[in-house]
């Protein structure tokens, strides 16, 4: 994949017992983005994504597009890319 990144998101809002996670799920399935999202304890929900940037902003974007789901502020950082993630997996803890 060219143009590989890795960003550690962290979105606050009415985002936990909204299907927050298997929306991010489908979707990063749907747009070639591997990483993992889980729910913490604080009402925040926290994800790692890679893909290409596109791929991301496309997952974010039509996170917001979800008329159920309201994320109110998005913190990202960048992270380094981890070689051969193929998967992205919902943490149900």
């Amino acid at each position: 994949m060219t143009d590989l990144i890795r960003q550690h998101l962290i979105f606050e809002g009415a985002v936990q017992n909204v299907g927050f996670r298997y929306e991010m799920t489908r979707l990063a399935n749907l747009y070639g983005v591997t990483g993992w999202v889980k729910n913490l304890d604080d009402g925040r929900v926290e994800a790692q994504v890679q893909g290409t940037s596109t791929a991301i902003q496309a997952v974010i974007d039509a996170l917001y597009a979800i008329q159920h789901i309201h994320i109110t502020t998005l913190f990202r950082s960048s992270l380094t890319p981890i070689p051969g993630e193929t998967l992205f997996i919902t943490h149900y803890y």
